[in-house]
């Protein structure tokens, strides 16, 4: 942790004012080197001494698995205004079925919780996800799961993937069962809602155009 904060400084020091925090389930860091104090995570330390070094201004991380957000976690995006209002959650698939195949060790409902708690810490927090569609066995009724979490979940962006085998994971013995048309229908879906929710949001985004507000509008008040 010293080397890391040492680097962050560093950096700085350079101008650099923005760090990404990066690793393969980079919220289970230092678990088994440094102790939970207070309730606090050793990842949450980490953000913590990050944040204190002067000069950096923002804060990032990637990529998290839904397990590491515990409570600690997620207060850490109210207190700390220098961590970004960011979260990369992959989620992979809405059905509590193929999450279980998958090995993944949550459900759809503590997700939803995750995000709903994240949402509250930091009103406007971005987030984003990783999808599958077409894993082994997937039905129509997963599918309609998964576009139901992701409506809910009103993601800002999102990584969908359709299935292919890759050799030597444990998803390989089970073939590829899911047809090559029907994963492309699914996965154009997620796209179209991923799409509604892009327009939506920059649509807020967009300024009032000055041209549409006349003089009297804008100075009604102190015109005579």
């Amino acid at each position: 942790m010293e080397e890391i904060v040492a680097e962050c400084r560093a950096l700085a020091a350079r101008g650099v004012r923005e760090v990404t925090l990066l690793g393969q389930i980079v919220t289970s860091y230092g678990r088994r080197d440094y102790a939970h104090t207070g309730g606090v995570s050793p990842f949450v330390q980490l953000l913590e001494r990050i944040s204190a070094v002067e000069d950096l201004e923002r804060i990032r991380f990637t990529s998290p698995h839904p397990r590491g957000f515990k409570d600690d976690l997620v207060a850490a995006f109210a207190r700390l205004p220098k961590l970004c209002e960011h979260v990369h959650l992959p989620v992979q698939s809405g059905s509590n079925r193929l999450l279980a195949a998958m090995n993944r060790p949550y459900t759809r409902e503590r997700y939803l919780e995750i995000v709903a708690a994240l949402k509250a810490a930091r009103p406007g927090i971005a987030i984003s996800t990783d999808i599958i569609v077409g894993f082994p066995g997937e039905t129509d009724e997963d599918f309609a799961q998964t576009a139901a979490l992701f409506a809910e979940a009103d993601y800002d962006m999102a990584y969908v993937f359709k299935y292919s085998v890759r050799t030597g994971t444990p998803a390989a013995a089970l073939g590829d069962p899911v047809d090559e048309a029907v994963k492309e229908a699914r996965n154009q879906e997620l796209l179209r809602l991923l799409e509604e929710n892009s327009r939506r949001r920059t649509a807020a985004l967009v300024p009032v155009r000055i041209d549409r507000v006349t003089p009297a509008a804008l100075y009604g008040e102190i015109l005579p």
